[in-house]
């Protein structure tokens, strides 16, 4: 049983990998040296550097289409929780239900089944030949392929992007006798749970695959079936929306798999809501008399809002997952604005991805307020017209950090601004974390890659005012 009663009813291997790593040390004017030649040139953009159609160019433009791929950013990473995924405190674990023998054996209960954390090292024997025998393939049509960072992890606990959670998990259900307390049959087996949302629906669903790894004594006739369900102290509004995961006869070698929809219907503007929601697996057998549920500790808050600014539908993340981050390249459509974000973050000023060998891993958070937003742009770059720096025809003013973040100019500053050679702003090349830096760019670049950032980034992850995120120029 649940230790509380539950509510029911109302993509490409993405195991990750590093980015490039800038080498501690190395002159920015090499790299601008390298990353200006590789510059195309988009329409309407005024691009520094050589011919685009240079032998460095190309050679260039090859390497960054590698990296683009290779490249996992917003990949899989491990959830921060205060724990490994491990059974939560309920009825049938085996210490309780070795405390309840004489009472369960008083009740005419001769065959009780309890449940136990299993051995790590069998259930990694058992994936390392099933990825040696090829992915498995889901028996049920109506669910999603399992991710194949999911598949192959043996982390043992939660791994999350944005909109995706995994974890593999070894329990042991023993078979014990009531009058004795020996143990008369056992089944090894892992749970595989994958849990997804939407970036703008309010409906998430989990799957759960148990694969019995092997087994002994009075288990013939044993299945397992799927039980889906809120738990109201850790939820708002999480209502069971659709399941299936009907009672399925289970061997050794073989597994059982289904799924389960949830929703937080109705999130009035401005609200966000914090849900949780567990799909366990009951284990069943004629002889036993007692069924044995068994779950993962849904340690991994959802969180549903209607608080994206703008015209948006409400959506659903995992706010755990804190290493969001949009990328800008020197050989994209906005090399100006790349080149203007990595001199700023050579020199300290923070946003850069963790990793990558900059100074300052520190992410930006996301700033939603107008008016503050109006004071971080206009105190970073003040409008000509009322003594700010003028304006090269074509160009506009960049500010690092954005606008749009607490780190900017007015909200975050508390030094002075920095530009340097290139930017035709006469402010010296400043150091460290403290300020911010300002550069004029090509004005196309400018406003489309500040439109990218709220297309690729805020609107697709969902990111909240005091969401953290980072900017990787690779």
């Amino acid at each position: 049983m649940l230790a509380e009663q539950p509510v029911r009813g109302t993509s490409d291997p993405h195991t990750f990998v590093r980015p490039r790593r800038f080498v501690r040390g190395t002159s920015l004017a090499a790299v601008l040296a390298l990353t200006l030649v590789a510059a195309p040139t988009p329409a309407g953009a005024a691009t520094p550097g050589t011919s685009a159609t240079s032998p460095a160019d190309r050679i260039l433009e090859r390497a960054e289409q590698t990296l683009r791929t290779a490249d996992n950013l917003n990949g899989p990473r491990v959830a921060p929780a205060p724990r490994s995924a491990e059974p939560m405190k309920q009825s049938d674990d085996c210490g309780t239900v070795r405390r309840n023998l004489a009472t369960l054996a008083g009740q005419g209960r001769s065959l009780v089944a309890c449940t136990a954390p299993g051995s790590v090292e069998r259930a990694r024997l058992h994936l390392s030949k099933r990825k040696a025998a090829g992915p498995s393939v889901n028996t049920a049509s109506d669910l999603e392929p399992f991710p194949e960072w999911c598949e192959v992890s043996t982390e043992w606990r939660w791994l999350i992007t944005r909109t995706q959670a995994c974890v593999i998990v070894p329990y042991s259900l023993g078979v014990l006798e009531t009058s004795t307390g020996e143990m008369v049959g056992q089944i090894d087996f892992v749970h595989i749970a994958y849990h997804y949302s939407f970036a703008d629906g309010t409906t998430w669903g989990q799957q759960l695959r148990v694969e019995m790894i092997d087994g002994w004594g009075l288990i013939q006739g044993t299945t397992v079936e799927g039980y889906a369900a809120c738990l109201p102290s850790q939820s708002e509004a999480c209502g069971v929306a659709a399941e299936e995961f009907p009672p399925q006869p289970i061997t050794k070698g073989g597994a059982a798999e289904g799924y389960a929809f949830y929703d937080s219907p109705n999130i009035p503007a401005g609200a966000r809501r914090t849900e949780r929601s567990v799909l366990a697996s009951q284990w069943r057998n004629p002889l036993w008399a007692h069924t044995s549920m068994t779950y993962i500790d849904p340690t991994l808050v959802l969180r549903c809002d209607n608080d994206l600014p703008g015209n948006t539908p409400p959506g659903c993340v995992f706010p755990a997952y804190t290493w969001s981050v949009i990328r800008y390249s020197p050989s994209g459509p906005y090399p100006e604005l790349a080149l203007h974000i990595l001199e700023a973050q050579f020199s300290g000023l923070p946003g850069a991805y963790p990793d990558t060998g900059l100074p300052n891993e520190m992410p930006l958070t996301r700033l939603t307020n107008d008016t503050l937003q109006v004071l971080n742009r206009n105190t970073a770059c003040p409008p000509a017209n009322e003594g700010g720096y003028p304006r090269p025809p074509g160009k506009s003013c960049d500010e690092y950090p954005f606008a749009s973040t607490d780190q900017g100019a007015f909200t975050g500053s508390t030094g002075p601004a920095r530009s340097y050679s290139w930017c035709e702003i006469a402010e010296p090349p400043g150091q460290g974390p403290d300020g911010y830096s300002v550069c004029m760019i090509n004005d196309w670049q400018n406003s489309q890659g500040g439109n990218t950032l709220n297309t690729q980034l805020f609107l697709p992850f969902r990111i909240l005012d005091k969401d953290p995120f980072y900017v990787y120029i690779g």
